[in-house]
């Protein structure tokens, strides 16, 4: 389960870096900001799982 949950934080971080990329580059960036609270929010339950792991 813990190897599961690592390869999908990886996912996540991932894709953090690629919204953050895109928001330099969008003029309507609010759409984009709600796409990346959602990704961290996901990335904290994730690190949450993990600690009760």
């Amino acid at each position: 389960m813990k190897e599961k949950l690592l390869r999908l934080k990886k996912e996540y971080e991932d894709m953090e870096h690629c919204l953050v990329k895109a928001l330099d580059l969008v003029d309507n960036k609010e759409y984009g900001e709600g796409k990346l609270e959602i990704v961290r929010m996901i990335l904290k339950d994730i690190d949450e799982l993990l600690k009760a792991e």
